[in-house]
């Protein structure tokens, strides 16, 4: 949901990256408040990845995944375990993207 919060007339790539990236820094506070441990922020990436891969409206940040998830990451928002865990688990049931991981070799 707060991804539906930028603009759609925000243009692809960059633009989109840093109005993404300042949406949520300004939001960093209040999502801290409910990833409070590793399965809720692997949790969050699952969501992300399944908004970006399925849903039309959001398939515009899938180019951007990989720069989200390091957002997320600097934000300390999402831990390296989260990260790791999602991860794995992707590979397990095989429903990873090399586009999702490909910044985390």
């Amino acid at each position: 949901a707060l991804l539906s919060s930028v603009s759609p007339t925000v243009a692809p790539g960059k633009p989109l990256l840093l109005e993404t990236q300042k949406l949520l820094k300004k939001n960093a506070s209040l999502l801290s408040k409910f990833l409070q441990g590793e399965s809720d922020q692997a949790e969050l990436l699952w969501t992300l990845q399944e908004y970006v891969e399925k849903e039309k409206e959001f398939a515009r940040f899938s180019p951007l995944f990989q720069f989200l998830l390091h957002t997320l990451y600097d934000l300390e928002l999402v831990e390296e375990d989260a990260i790791l865990e999602w991860e794995k688990e992707s590979k397990q049931q095989s429903t990873i993207s090399p586009l999702f991981t490909q910044s985390l070799k």
